[in-house]
C-alpha cells in the first residue's frame, strides 16, 4: 500500500503525485520559504513563485514526534454509490482518517451547518450552499480550484465550478444530454447526426415512416426522449438552449435585470412546441421514461435515436435482454439552432456562418465538491478534494456515478465512461464529444439560484401536460411565467436578482 503524506501547510502545486502527497499520511511536512541567495538573481515574479513551494530542510530532533493524521469528515448527497467509492478508493491508498457520510437532498435542506470538513453534492445547490453560507470560497492557494488545473474543461473550470467570479468547488463531472444512434439506420437513410432541430425533426420523421410501412430493420419507434417525472424540464431546457444561447445576450431564463421570467418568450414556446410533435414519435410510456429506460429501449431495438449520456453504472448485458449489435451504436451532440432569438430586441437573428448551432445545456447532473465554511481543517479538506477529483483516481471515483461524466481532457478517452459492453472504440468519440460540448463559448444554465427546485418542477409540469395535449405550448408557459414570477416575490426579488447575476459570473 502506498504512504502519503498529510501536510497540514498549504499544498504544493505540481499535479497528480504533489497533490496525493499532501493529503493522507504522517508525518507532516511543513513549507517554509526558502533564502538561498541565488534566487534573488532571477526575476522578482519567479522567485515569488519558487519561494512559495521549495521545501526546507527538516532539523533532526529525534525527541520530535510527528502528530497524528488529520481527520477528515465528507458528506456526499444524493449519491450512494459515488460516496461508497470515495471511501473504498481512500482506504485502499493510505493512512489517513475519512469519514464518509452519504446523505439525502431533504436532510440537507434541513441543515443550518454542516456537521464535516467537506461535501460533494449536486451542482445546481453551488449557490443555496453559498448564499446559506454552507461552503466557503476555495483557498487561493490551494490545489483543485480551475484557475489552477487547466486539463479540466473550460466550461467546468470557468462556469460551473465558480459562483459569480470566485471558485468554490472542485467536479467530479457534469454530463450533458447526447444523442444515441444507430449507425446502420443513418447509413441506410444516407444521412449524418442532425445538427438542427430541423434536420432532427426530420430525422424522426424518416425513421418513422420507415417503420409505419415495416421495412425490414426497421425500429418500432423513430426517438425517444426522457420525460418522465423530473426529466421533462431539463428536456425543454436543453431543446431551447441552441434558440437562447448567444454571445451577445446575458439573460436565459429570466431577465437579468428585472427577475421578470422569459420562459413564455418565442424561443421556449417554439422549443415545446417541437418536443410536443417529438413525443408522438416515442412509445406511449416516454412520459414515465428517466434516460435508463430511454437507453434501455434503444439497446432493445425499440427506438432509432434516444436521449442520455454514457455511464459506467449502465451494464447493458445485465439491463437489456438481446441487445442489438452494440457496434452500430453511436453519439452525436444534442442539435442546435442556425438563429437565436435576441429578447432585448424580440427578434430573431441568424448565427454567424462560423458560429456552432449547437449550445449546452449545463446543471442538468453534475458533482461538485466543496469546503465547508468554518473547518479548523481548510487546506486539508481542499488537498483532499484536489486527490479525490484529480489526473490519477478521479475517473475512478467519478465513474461510480450515473450523474457524472468526462471532465478533464487527459480523461477523455477512458472507456469507464461507457456504459459497460460498449466497443472501447468508442470512448475516443466519446471524449471528443464531451470536449466540444464543454469548450463552448455560449451554454445555458438549468436554474442554480434559491428556489431552483420549485421553478424546475413547475416547468416539469407544464411540459408533461403539454405532451398529453392538456393545454397548448404558449398557454402552459404563460402560466409557467406566473408561478415562477410568484415564486420570486416569495424568495425576495432584490435577492433573486442578485443571486441570477452571480449565478451567471456577472457579480464577484
Amino acid at each position: 500500500m502506498p504512504s502519503f503524506q498529510l501536510c497540514s501547510a498549504e499544498p504544493a502545486r505540481s499535479g497528480g503525485s504533489a497533490t496525493q502527497g499532501a493529503i493522507l499520511s504522517p508525518p507532516v511536512r511543513r513549507w517554509q520559504p526558502c533564502s538561498t541567495p541565488w534566487l534573488f538573481l532571477v526575476p522578482c515574479c519567479f522567485a515569488l513563485a519558487l519561494v512559495s513551494c521549495r521545501p526546507a530542510e527538516t532539523p533532526r530532533d529525534k525527541t520530535e514526534t510527528p502528530p497524528e493524521p488529520v481527520r477528515l469528515k465528507l458528506l456526499v448527497v444524493d449519491d450512494p454509490g459515488l460516496a461508497r467509492e470515495i471511501e473504498r478508493q481512500w482506504n485502499a491508498r493510505g493512512s489517513g482518517e475519512l469519514t464518509v457520510e452519504a446523505i439525502e437532498g431533504k436532510r440537507l435542506e434541513t441543515m443550518r451547518r454542516l456537521p464535516a470538513d467537506m461535501i460533494v453534492f449536486p451542482s445546481r445547490l453551488l449557490g443555496r450552499l453559498v448564499i446559506e453560507d454552507l461552503i466557503g470560497p476555495w483557498p487561493t492557494s490551494g490545489e483543485g480550484a480551475g484557475r489552477s488545473d487547466p486539463d479540466i474543461f473550460p466550461l467546468q473550470r470557468f462556469r460551473e465550478m465558480r459562483w459569480g467570479a470566485t471558485w468554490y468547488a472542485v467536479t467530479f463531472g457534469s454530463p450533458q444530454f447526447v444523442l444515441y444512434l444507430r449507425n446502420d439506420r443513418l447509413a441506410s437513410l444516407r444521412r449524418e447526426p442532425p445538427q438542427t432541430w430541423e434536420e432532427y425533426a426530420e430525422l424522426g420523421g424518416q425513421w418513422h415512416r420507415e417503420a409505419q410501412s415495416k421495412t425490414g430493420g426497421a425500429t418500432p419507434f423513430a426517438l425517444a426522449e426522457p420525460l418522465g417525472p423530473g426529466w421533462a424540464a431539463p428536456v425543454l431546457l436543453a431543446r431551447a438552449a441552441g434558440y437562447v444561447g448567444h454571445a451577445s445576450q446575458y439573460s436565459g431564463l429570466f431577465d437579468f435585470t428585472s427577475m421578470e421570467p422569459l420562459v413564455n418568450e418565442p424561443p421556449f414556446v417554439r422549443a415545446l412546441e417541437e418536443l410536443v410533435e417529438a413525443a408522438k414519435l416515442a412509445p406511449p410510456a416516454v412520459l414515465e421514461a428517466d434516460p435508463a429506460t430511454v437507453k434501455r429501449w434503444f439497446y432493445e431495438g425499440k427506438v432509432a435515436m434516444a436521449w442520455g449520456w454514457p455511464t459506467h453504472t449502465f451494464d447493458i448485458a445485465k439491463e437489456v435482454d438481446n441487445p442489438i449489435d452494440v457496434d452500430t451504436v453511436g453519439f452525436a451532440r444534442l442539435p442546435g439552432s442556425r438563429r437565436a432569438y435576441l429578447f432585448s430586441q424580440s427578434e430573431w437573428e441568424a448565427r454567424e456562418s462560423r458560429d456552432d448551432p449547437r449550445v449546452p445545456l449545463l446543471g442538468t447532473a453534475g458533482r461538485l465538491g466543496a469546503i465547508v465554511r468554518g473547518t479548523s481543517r481548510r487546506q486539508e479538506a481542499a488537498a483532499a478534494l484536489a486527490w479525490l477529483s484529480g489526473r490519477e483516481i478521479g475517473v475512478t471515483i467519478s465513474a461510480a456515478s450515473p450523474a457524472t461524466t468526462a471532465y478533464r481532457a487527459s480523461h477523455r478517452a477512458d472507456v469507464r465512461w461507457l456504459d459497460q459492453g460498449l466497443p472501447d472504440v468508442l470512448a475516443t468519440q466519446y471524449g471528443k464529444l464531451v470536449q466540444q460540448n464543454q469548450s463552448q463559448g455560449t451554454a445555458l444554465f438549468a436554474p442554480r439560484i434559491p428556489g431552483a427546485s420549485r421553478y424546475l418542477s413547475v416547468l416539469d409540469d407544464a411540459v408533461r401536460r403539454a405532451v398529453r395535449e392538456e393545454v397548448p405550448p404558449k398557454q402552459c408557459l404563460d402560466e409557467v411565467a406566473q408561478k415562477w414570477a410568484a415564486i420570486t416575490r416569495e424568495l425576495g426579488k432584490d435577492a433573486q436578482v442578485e443571486a441570477y447575476h452571480r449565478s451567471l459570473g456577472l457579480r464577484r
